[in-house]
């Protein structure tokens, strides 16, 4: 006697599949390229520097350069 796997009995209908997964794959990679691409153009365009500590200059930087905060958020 020989064994069959039982997947031999089910037909197979990728197509279904297939048309839901394209739409995920597109949107995957465009987050996957377009994620760290933005978050490199907003600190470029940060008024403030990232590594500095004190909140007060961070504050004043902000409040100096309004329209470079908001192009960056």
């Amino acid at each position: 006697m020989t064994a069959t796997p039982s997947s031999a009995h089910v037909p197979v209908s990728r197509g279904a599949a297939v048309e839901r997964v394209r739409p995920l794959r597109a949107v995957m990679a465009a987050v996957l390229v377009l994620g760290p691409l933005l978050f490199i153009i907003a600190s470029l365009l940060s008024p403030y520097d990232m590594t500095e500590e004190k909140v007060a200059n961070i504050v004043a930087d902000i409040a100096a350069n309004e329209g470079r905060e908001r192009a960056a958020a």
